[in-house]
């Protein structure tokens, strides 16, 4: 749990003297909560260990946690079916309870596991064949862990450690309160508290309690084996193998760990858990289990063997339910609130309230492993991430679905890949840029295999995303959503039979439609492409500095898979392959083979059967919908390569593909969504439709529903209505069948980048391009907010973000874990991924009230449509132009860029284009360039007001000196730029400056 101290204001209730607590209220706290109902377990120097068991009628009303119940009796009766012998009859053994079958190649069964295995509901997997790769049957001890810690100046302090076990709806609460001498972390030696005496003082109390028969080993039993050091000394280490059968597994599960791992000590006496962990979406999580011995006794004379797993429930939870509070609801088991200012002064509270300080903390650790036992199974393994499950059941899909058992086959067929010898290191020309941390190459005996997979892997490019029309839109629009855009796009993909070798096109050859009848030929080649001038939307992305993608209407040497040839070609374009070709089809019963729609198909038709069966607990549901919409992302992990930070050996090193990445399925996902939205786009502008921005899967339009649906998109709607029917296993007309879904309706809005549009009514989009306003996101406080903020801005806006200390620097001692808040400045001009066409730009009065009547705005923004760029050295003129640009809002402003961008001078233009206009006038004038009869014979005083007369621009005495310097003269515009200016002078004639 994360807490932090701004300022020093304590509410009445709460002394200010108890900010870290004596010896003497150290004691106070644990003497309160046994006469609460905790009961004591264990005493150390660093930590007071209480525990408590709470049975399903203690947590039915979050409210009435203090109630005073025999938990103790409801456990045991609760237990004594499950083959747990009661501690009250003196027994250490067990029954001969086994554990379930089907267990994961290499797990071995350990009889002392069973009597964890108790669940309150009947295994999801049974009833969602989806499941079973998210419900192992392997089992292992699952404590759900939180902290309670407060910073003090530039450190922070841990108070308290709560860890939760579950045993079916019974939970087994621990809680460490820890001494203020052992509350300190820093970076270099993290907290006081060492991981393995809370495992060990937990463990021995479930022996003595619950779980005889967990295995506590004698020092002298211990098997060793030596392990080598190259260049060192051999050294002797537990060999885990050999005493396999008495390792206990342990998986601690947290939510946002990097808050709670860190209080750990960190010493050459303990286990360096943040060394073995990896950060994965956010979270802490090990990627391979850790194992060491920790000492149950203070004369090492008993020890016990941990194989130890960390999750963290931010890469387990489904998409909308991140927070620890939103977990909490969508599990029934609501995140307790704490009075104001408290979450501030925790120790002052746990001082003050004692009881309701440990409600709260152990509540936190509750919910973590509650959610868990519900989506998992109680105690038993849990994996890494929703997306790495959903992985996992793809890849068994697809196996399945070609009829094969080993790895080495399946990679063959579905992505042309073999896996060499270990010690057999690839050649540089085999090594493609995503294999670059595995032993894959394309395979050997087609070499048109790893011509393929370089060329799908170049061509693969993102989602879609811009705006297109800018400013005040005051007319009714819709944001459209693809349903289930990638997955539906999945579905249509045909397999590549990767034994054959590909038709090549003829080198330099221009191609015709002929050559792609349809968008789902698998083909890709390198090349060129021209668009013509009226096409308002190209869809070939070209790659330009700085990782961005852009669409512009020439290219030259731009990788294209085949729906992006064959929508440029009914588009118009002329495009010319360098090098290229078609992959022949793997053909399945007759039929071209779709593995992905097989694997796809059966996530959705789960979510499907999820919502019937699981409607009253929507947790099953929503976490299948992470998963069909992991899918694209698993098959795209690592094609555009990327690294990732190695704990172990603090530094970065290339990150792996998934067991599902393929170039060419990756590829021709994004190009299909990317050609939908570009095919649409270009439709409705032809049928006199705006679309004002696009966002990967949908877009903002004034056409009506019924347009949008009709349009056939040059083919490609008929492609994803046919992968609607896929998925949802039915040709019925039906929503879910709809290929187009509307999302927000608009009553009026301002778009103003792409990812930075808000709508006035409620209901409507918003979209905050990385800006906070401090208010409720998305309410109507923070709509009204971030409106008046871009409507008002004279540069860019300020506004407050948390920076968390970044995982390599915990891990290499160089700061301890801190939220600290950052002033970012953010621009709110519009991306010129596109081109403004200035000729159709027009400046739109505001006026704007907020809903509580408290602010308004009177204002002026340009609102204009925008065309593609000719190529990428257009757009980076204007790119460069906009590095120095605070505020593009009007008219005049868009002026300005274009002719900075569009205009080759050495002087500088700055801010104000109407008075660098004019003195570059003058300065024609002075040189003998221009004639302006108005001002010959004048003395400079005359001249002077006679330009400012003109109300073009001010001038001083001064200005008028340096336009006959030949320096200045050298940074005249040209004539074209000037050209207006100078024609309304010389109509003005001689008119006497106005006294």
């Amino acid at each position: 749990m994360i807490d932090r101290t701004s300022a020093l204001q304590i509410s009445p209730d709460i002394v200010p003297a108890a900010l870290i607590w004596t010896q003497e209220q150290h004691f106070q706290i644990v003497q309160t909560l046994i006469n609460f109902g905790c009961e004591y377990v264990k005493g150390r120097e660093e930590y007071t260990l209480l525990k408590q068991i709470l049975a399903p009628e203690n947590f039915t009303d979050v409210s009435n946690f203090g109630k005073t119940q025999d938990t103790e009796n409801a456990l045991i009766s609760r237990l004594s079916d499950t083959g747990v012998i009661s501690p009250i009859c003196g027994a250490k053994g067990m029954n001969d309870t086994n554990q379930p079958t089907g267990l994961e190649p290499g797990i071995k069964p350990k009889q002392f596991l069973a009597p964890l295995d108790i669940q309150t509901k009947g295994s999801i997997a049974e009833v969602i064949p989806s499941f079973r790769v998210i419900q192992s049957k392997s089992l292992r001890l699952n404590i759900g862990f939180d902290t309670e810690f407060q910073e003090n100046g530039d450190s922070r302090r841990v108070l308290s450690l709560q860890m939760s076990i579950a045993l079916g709806a019974i939970l087994i609460r621990y809680f460490f309160l820890v001494d203020p001498r052992y509350q300190v972390i820093t970076a270099e030696t993290g907290g006081k508290i060492p991981l393995k005496y809370c495992l060990a003082d937990i463990l021995a109390d479930l022996k003595k309690c619950y779980f005889g028969n967990f295995p506590l080993v004698l020092k002298k039993d211990i098997v060793y084996k030596e392990q080598k050091w190259k260049g060192h000394d051999s050294y002797k280490i537990v060999d885990f193998e050999a005493m396999q059968d008495l390792v206990i597994p342990v998986t601690i599960i947290c939510h946002t760990g990097k808050a709670d791992i860190s209080v750990f000590r960190r010493s050459k006496y303990d286990v360096d858990l943040i060394r073995d962990l990896g950060e994965i979406q956010g979270g802490w999580m090990t990627t391979k289990n850790v194992r060491f011995k920790a000492e149950n006794d203070r004369n090492y004379n008993y020890y016990w063997l941990v194989n130890l797993a960390v999750r963290d429930t931010l890469g387990l939870t489904p998409a909308d339910n991140k927070s620890l509070k939103a977990l909490g609801n969508v599990i029934n088991r609501p995140k307790i609130t704490l009075p104001p200012d408290a979450i501030n002064h925790m120790s002052a509270y746990a001082v003050n309230h004692p009881v309701e300080y440990y409600k709260y903390a152990m509540n936190d650790a509750d919910i973590v492993v509650s959610f868990c036992s519900a989506l998992f199974r109680c105690n038993h393994s849990i994996p890494m991430t929703l997306s790495s499950a959903a992985a996992s059941s793809m890849y068994g899909s697809i196996k399945e679905y070609f009829g094969v058992s080993k790895k080495a086959e399946y990679d063959l067929i579905y992505r042309g890949l073999e896996m060499l010898d270990e010690g057999i290191i690839p050649s540089k020309d085999e090594c493609m840029k995503f294999l670059k941390a595995t032993r894959y190459v394309p395979r050997r005996d087609n070499p048109d295999a790893k011509i393929a997979t370089e060329f799908y892997e170049e061509a693969y490019t993102g989602g879609f995303n811009a705006s297109f029309y800018i400013g005040w839109i005051t007319e009714h629009t819709t944001d459209f959503d693809l349903q289930n855009a990638y997955p539906t796009a999945m579905a249509n993909i045909v397999d590549i039979d990767w034994s054959k070798p590909m038709r090549d096109f003829p080198r330099y050859y221009e191609l015709t439609w002929q050559d792609l009848t349809s968008p789902l030929i698998p083909a890709v080649a390198v090349g060129s492409f021209d668009f013509p001038d009226d096409v308002y939307c190209p869809n070939i992305p070209v790659p330009v500095k700085g990782g961005m993608k852009i669409y512009p209407r020439h290219g030259r040497n731009v990788y294209m898979t085949g729906p992006d040839m064959y929508l440029a070609l009914k588009l118009g374009a002329k495009v010319t392959v360098f090098r290229g070709g078609v992959n022949q089809i793997l053909v399945r019963d007759g039929k071209p083979s779709k593995c992905l729609a097989y694997a796809v198909t059966q996530l959705v038709q789960d979510r499907m059967k999820a919502k019937k069966v699981y409607k009253d607990s929507p947790l099953v549901e929503k976490s299948l919908k992470t998963m069909v919409n992991s899918c694209y992302g698993k098959t795209a992990q690592n094609v555009s390569p990327k690294t990732r930070y190695n704990a172990r050996k603090m530094g970065r090193e290339d990150a792996e593909p998934s067991a599902v990445t393929s170039p060419y399925h990756a590829s021709y996902t994004t190009a299909l969504v990317r050609c939908m939205l570009i095919a649409c786009i270009n439709q409705l502008h032809e049928m006199g439709y705006h679309v004002y921005s696009v966002t990967t899967d949908g877009f903002i339009t004034d056409a009506p529903t019924e347009i949008v649906r009709g349009l056939d998109a040059y083919g490609f709607a008929e492609i994803f209505q046919q992968g609607r029917y896929t998925l949802n296993q039915t040709t019925d007309p039906c929503d879910a069948n709809q290929v187009w879904e509307p999302k927000h309706f608009n009553d009026t809005f301002l778009n103003i980048t792409t990812r930075g549009n808000v709508a006035v009514n409620d209901k409507g989009v918003i979209a905050h391009n990385s800006y906070t306003t401090g208010e409720v996101k998305n309410s109507r406080a923070d709509r009204d907010a971030y409106i008046i903020a871009v409507l008002s801005r004279e540069g860019r806006l300020q506004c407050r973000t948390q920076i968390w200390t970044e995982f390599s620097e915990i891990v290499e001692r160089k700061y301890d874990f801190k939220v600290s808040e950052s002033l970012r400045q953010l621009s709110m001009n519009f991306d010129y991924k596109r081109c403004p066409i200035v000729e159709t730009a027009k400046d739109t009065p505001v006026h704007y009230d907020s809903a509580d009547g408290k602010q308004h705005i009177d204002t002026v923004i340009a609102e204009y449509d925008t065309r593609p760029f000719d190529d990428t050295e257009e757009f980076m003129n204007y790119r460069r132009t906009m590095e120095n640009e605070d505020c593009v809002k009007v008219t005049g402003d868009l002026e300005r860029v274009k002719v900075k961008s569009t205009t080759k001078t050495k002087g500088y233009i700055g801010k104000n284009l109407d008075r660098k206009i004019l003195m570059s006038i003058l300065m024609g004038y002075r040189s003998g360039i221009y004639q302006i009869p108005a001002l010959d014979g004048l003395k400079q005083s005359e001249i002077v007001k006679t330009v400012n007369s003109w109300k073009i621009a001010k001038i001083s005495v001064n200005d008028w000196k340096n336009c006959s310097r030949s320096k200045r003269q050298d940074n005249m515009l040209p004539h074209e730029l000037i050209e207006e200016t100078l024609k309304k002078i010389l109509e003005l004639g001689s008119e006497a400056p106005e006294e």
